[in-house]
């Protein structure tokens, strides 16, 4: 009787710490499968260009990182680059915050990044937030800049990348 019960607890134990492997094994391949993945080097040479537009207030340059499409869905596009610049006070000094986190859609054959910068200039800091399709097979007009939103902020905002739902640049009075 002693091995029978010593035989039924040893295969419990066996089975319950075995069990647990396999269950935590594929809720991590869910949890992977879920989450974002953070690529610090996809998008750097964007805010590079944007952040050298707002120096030389470039407005063909600031432009030069939007799609064909975004382009095409916002042709007052000048308008909100005209915005930017006049917003836009002081030299630049530092990127104090940067973050960004994509998409893969295999389905698509794309990618998309939502994208954050944070500018210290020497009067104010502003955030420059925006989407981005860095990988676009199925639409080719689509890959660059969907969307950004450039806006004043506390030096020490942190959080999310990524642009408006409307295609171009948020500024009052553009989601008319």
């Amino acid at each position: 009787m002693k091995k029978l019960i010593l035989s039924v607890l040893l295969f419990l134990l066996v089975a319950s710490s075995t069990g647990c492997t396999i269950l935590n094994d594929s809720q991590s391949s869910i949890e992977n499968d879920d989450k974002l993945i953070i690529d610090q080097t996809s998008t750097k040479n964007t805010s590079d260009v944007l952040i050298q537009a707002l120096e030389t207030n470039d407005a063909e340059l600031f432009k030069s990182v939007f799609s064909e499409q975004t382009l095409k869905l916002q042709p007052d596009i000048d308008e909100g680059i005209k915005y930017i610049f006049n917003i836009f006070e002081g030299d630049n000094l530092e990127i104090v915050y940067e973050n960004q986190s994509s998409e893969s859609f295999s389905d698509l054959q794309a990618k998309c990044v939502w994208s954050i910068c944070v500018i210290k200039t020497t009067e104010k800091c502003y955030s420059l937030t925006w989407t981005e399709w860095v990988q676009q097979e199925t639409d080719p007009s689509a890959q660059g800049v969907y969307s950004l939103i450039f806006e004043e902020c506390e030096e020490d905002q942190r959080g999310a990348g990524g642009g408006d739902l409307l295609a171009g640049i948020y500024y009052p009075g553009c989601e008319t």
